[in-house]
């Protein structure tokens, strides 16, 4: 935008952005135009120059970004078992900026048995597991048996958790065919890092 106005002093160029900065009479102008002007153009990422010349012109550029999204199906879904329903919680804001870009989308189980009931009614959408090892009912080792024997055509990737780090346990998951094995607390920086193959 431009005009062939009185242009803008130099002593003061550097203050018209500046909130309530005027030279008009008191009463004749509040200050505050081309300071919310320069606030709503920042907010959306903008930017605005002034170019001016006493008793010649003012002209004022703003500059834009424009922002194309492109939304895509998820990369990967998850199936989280746990019997503690605060790892649903725990797992959606530790996860919230992959949620966000559609890279990854959870769904989750509190028993064995409601895992595989979710598998039964959505074949092939789950590309990876993670399943807590010890639940009431049906046990992450059984659910993981159940998983590799009668989920293979293809078999998701199964990850199994428990906060015993003993042997027994790691030794029978291996057995079963488990893809890796995590003790809790969850390292979740290090968990991202061993599904960003999977992506």
């Amino acid at each position: 935008m431009n005009d062939n106005s009185n242009g803008i002093p130099q002593k003061v160029v550097d203050k018209i952005f500046q909130p309530f900065f005027t030279t008009k009479p008191t009463g004749h102008g509040t200050g505050l135009g081309l300071s919310l002007s320069y606030d709503i153009i920042k907010a959306h990422g903008g930017e605005i120059k002034v170019n001016t010349k006493e008793k010649e012109f003012t002209e004022f550029t703003i500059l834009l970004l424009r922002i194309v999204t492109l939304i895509k199906a998820p990369n990967m879904k998850t199936l989280v078992v746990d019997d503690e329903k605060d790892v649903q919680i725990l797992f959606q804001q530790r996860f919230r900026k992959e949620i966000r870009d559609n890279a990854i989308e959870f769904a989750f189980a509190f028993s064995g048995e409601e895992a595989l009931g979710y598998l039964n009614e959505h074949a092939h959408e789950a590309v990876l597991i993670l399943s807590d090892i010890n639940m009431p009912g049906m046990s992450g080792l059984d659910l993981l048996q159940e998983i590799k024997t009668k989920h293979t055509t293809p078999s998701p990737v199964v990850m199994m958790i428990t906060a015993y780090g003993d042997s027994d346990n790691y030794n029978r998951a291996m057995e079963l065919g488990a893809d890796d094995f995590l003790t809790k607390p969850l390292d979740f920086n290090s968990l991202k890092e061993k599904l960003r193959p999977l992506h």
